[in-house]
């Protein structure tokens, strides 16, 4: 059995195109590749699964 992968496009606009693979095993962390122009529309800073849960431990230990 394979990665499971997502490609499209955002609003009918194929500048604005993303391919994500995403992993069963680990978090469902992979890859996400983005076009320039809907890397713009991104907000800063992007995080991994992984980065936000261990902010939220960080959070609750405080």
């Amino acid at each position: 059995m394979g990665v499971p992968k997502l490609k499209g496009y955002i609003n009918k606009d194929e500048n604005l195109w993303f391919i994500a693979h995403i992993s069963t095993t680990e978090n469902f962390e992979d890859d996400f590749g983005r076009s320039g122009e809907l890397g713009k529309l991104i907000k800063d800073p992007e995080k991994s699964v992984s980065e936000i849960e261990n902010e939220e431990k960080k959070k609750i230990q405080e």
